[in-house]
């Protein structure tokens, strides 16, 4: 991790209209519109709006600021990814649609709030669900290889909640990766979304270490490989490696940046101390995660190949 990288622009956005369009997942995102990129809205999640269920809930602002220090990351190293902002919402916009402040909304307040980018006419995975659908999928995919860079991604970042091939938590959220109209109309791009269980989820110092949330307690796994993308010949073990080797090019400085971006009223979770420690287990998990990749890649795709 010695070479710097020119990190992209930071995105601030104001809230202007509502579409009240409801979306599919827990954290109960709206539809908002920004008022210097109308008429396109984006997808906004309320802080006060947990991401997750039951045990795995991860508290709003944590899940915010999972969700767009590990997307700016990906975007960082050149990957395929939802393009992610901070979007500024008043009590005026709130007065105007007084629904988004009940809990069934997201229980939005006035303050900084995490947005994604929207792409109409989108699919996710879980869309693809029979051998003719995925063979079109195989035919249509312009950008098979972003398959590689969400094993890496994952996998370096202990982003569990996309493929999990973890002790006791088998299973995949295939609606965590996007395929979106490809540009000039041609094809479908695949595009990684909701990063908000990077880092272990819900990381924390705690002593003893809480399995697999706590800083550097991470599993070391091969995250990020679903069976429908494996079916139909989309990984590769080479290209795995040199996603990683994008990521490798990080520098603590980098990380750094991208966490200023984050607003105070994010960090309620935490303080600087967390973070230090955040930082340096992350980049040097990142550093070292090659070892990991060509010790379990093969046995993780291999199962994703038979799972039920």
């Amino acid at each position: 991790m010695t070479q710097q990288l020119l990190m992209p622009s930071k995105r601030r956005l104001t809230a202007s209209i509502w579409q009240g369009v409801k979306l599919p997942g827990s954290a109960k995102a709206q539809l908002i519109v920004d008022s210097s990129s109308m008429p396109l809205p984006w997808v906004v999640k309320s802080l006060h709006s947990g991401q997750g269920q039951n045990q795995g809930l991860v508290p709003g602002d944590q899940a915010a600021f999972n969700d767009y220090v590990g997307s700016r990351l990906a975007e960082a190293a050149g990957f395929s990814v939802g393009e992610v902002a901070i979007m500024t919402i008043d009590d005026e916009f709130l007065d105007g649609y007084p629904e988004l402040r009940m809990p069934q909304f997201g229980g939005f307040a006035p303050g900084e709030h995490f947005a994604v980018k929207y792409y109409p006419g989108s699919q996710t995975l879980d869309h693809f669900n029979t051998p003719l659908l995925r063979a079109a999928l195989r035919a249509k995919c312009v950008n098979p290889h972003v398959a590689n860079q969400v094993v890496a991604f994952d996998s370096a970042l202990v982003n569990w909640d996309r493929s999990i091939p973890m002790q006791g938590l088998g299973g995949e959220n295939p609606g965590n990766l996007l395929f979106r109209p490809g540009g000039n109309g041609v094809g479908v791009e695949m595009v990684m979304i909701d990063q908000g269980y990077c880092f272990g989820a819900k990381w924390d110092t705690q002593t003893p270490a809480q399995y697999p949330h706590s800083i550097g307690a991470w599993p070391d796994e091969v995250f990020g490989v679903f069976k429908a993308l494996a079916l139909i010949n989309f990984y590769d073990h080479s290209d795995v490696l040199n996603m990683l080797g994008r990521l490798q090019r990080l520098t603590v400085a980098n990380v750094n940046s991208i966490i200023q971006e984050v607003p105070a009223s994010w960090l309620g979770f935490t303080d600087s101390q967390q973070l230090a420690q955040l930082v340096a287990a992350l980049t040097a998990r990142i550093a070292n995660y090659a070892r990991i990749v060509n010790a379990h890649y093969s046995s993780v795709h291999a199962h994703a190949l038979v799972k039920v």
